[in-house]
C-alpha cells in the first residue's frame, strides 16, 4: 500500500486545481527531487495511519462514543416513529452491513429493539422483526452463527437475521418494492459510485412513510464549520488517494445535500445533526439523520 500512495501523491497534487487550498499546487514537472521526497514520506505516513483505521473499522473495533452513541440513538428514533403493523414483522434494511455485522458486533440496535418491545408490552405480546442486512462481501462464518444464537437467545427467536449479497444501486432487483419498513446505514454512502441512484433503490424498497436512517461522513462546509478550513483542505487533498486505498471512500461528498434532495418533501431538519468526532480522522466531519419516505 505504501508503494501506491507514494507512486500517486505527487499525481494528485498535480492534478488538483491551483485554487482550492489558496496556494499554487506545482505540476508533477515543477516538483523538485526535495519537494518529491517530502511528498513520498508524507504519503508514505498517511497510509499508515489510514490503513490502521481501516483495518479497525473493518474488522469491527470500536469506534469513539460521540460517534456510536449517536449511530444507537439514530436507529432508535426511526423504531420510534415507524408506523408498526401488529400483523406482520417489521422489517429492517440495513445497507452495506460488512463481513464482520459491525453494527449488530456492537449491539448499536439494543435500544431500537428495546423501543419495538416496549411498545407491545401492554397487549403482552413480543413483537417480530425481520432484520436483513446487505452488502458485496459475505459475512464471516463465525461471526455470522454467533449473531444468530445471540438473537435466538435475547430475543427467543422473534427477530430473525438473514444476509443478501448484493449491491445498494440494485436493491429493486432483490428486494420487492414498498417491502421495508426502516432502512438503515452507517458510513457507507461515501462508497458507492452514484449516491442518488442509490437514494432512490432506498425509496423503492422502502414501504410509503417508512424510516430511513442513516449516519454518514460528508464535506466540510465553510458556511456551517467554523474553525475546520485545515479539515476541508485535507479532505480535498487526500480524497483521491483515499479513494484508492479504502474501497472507494470519497473524503469531500455533500452526502446529507443528496440525502435531503432525495427525500425533500419529507425531512425535518429537527432530525439532523452535524458534528465532528476528531477521533475518526479523516472522516470526523459527519452527519445523522431520519427521514420519511414520501
Amino acid at each position: 500500500m505504501n508503494g501506491l500512495v507514494t507512486f500517486f501523491l505527487p499525481l494528485i497534487l498535480g492534478i488538483t486545481s491551483k485554487n482550492v487550498f489558496g496556494f499554487d499546487i506545482k505540476s508533477p514537472s515543477e516538483i523538485s527531487r526535495r519537494d518529491a521526497v517530502i511528498i513520498g514520506v508524507g504519503g508514505v505516513a498517511y497510509a499508515r495511519v489510514l490503513g490502521d483505521a481501516v483495518a479497525k473499522l473493518a474488522k469491527g473495533d470500536v469506534r469513539p462514543a460521540a460517534h456510536e452513541d449517536r449511530v444507537r440513538e439514530t436507529f432508535e428514533y426511526a423504531f420510534k416513529i415507524v408506523d408498526k403493523d401488529r400483523s406482520r414483522p417489521l422489517r429492517v434494511l440495513e445497507l452495506g452491513i460488512g463481513s464482520e455485522l459491525r453494527t449488530l458486533q456492537r449491539d448499536l440496535y439494543s435500544s431500537a429493539f428495546d423501543i419495538l418491545s416496549k411498545s407491545c408490552i401492554d397487549d403482552k405480546i413480543v413483537p417480530s422483526l425481520e432484520f436483513t442486512g446487505v452488502d458485496q462481501d459475505k459475512p464471516n462464518d463465525k461471526v455470522l452463527r454467533r449473531i444468530e444464537e445471540d438473537f435466538a437467545k435475547r430475543y427467543l427467536n422473534n427477530i430473525s437475521f438473514d444476509f443478501v449479497e448484493g449491491d445498494a444501486e440494485h436493491l429493486s432487483d432483490i428486494f420487492p418494492e414498498n417491502y421495508f419498513d426502516i432502512v438503515t446505514c452507517c458510513l457507507v454512502l461515501c462508497s458507492v459510485n452514484d449516491q442518488m441512484s442509490v437514494l432512490e433503490e432506498i425509496k423503492k424498497v422502502l414501504k410509503r412513510n417508512g424510516a430511513f436512517a442513516w449516519v454518514e461522513h460528508v464535506a466540510v462546509r465553510k458556511d456551517l464549520d467554523n474553525g475546520h478550513s485545515l479539515l476541508e483542505m485535507q479532505q480535498k487533498l487526500f480524497d483521491p488517494l483515499q479513494q484508492a486505498v479504502a474501497h472507494n471512500c470519497h473524503l469531500h461528498r455533500y452526502t446529507d445535500e443528496s440525502i435531503l434532495e432525495a427525500f425533500t418533501s419529507s425531512t425535518s431538519q429537527s432530525s439532523i445533526e452535524r458534528y465532528f468526532v476528531e477521533d475518526m480522522w479523516p472522516v470526523s466531519c459527519q452527519v445523522r439523520g431520519v427521514v420519511r419516505n414520501p
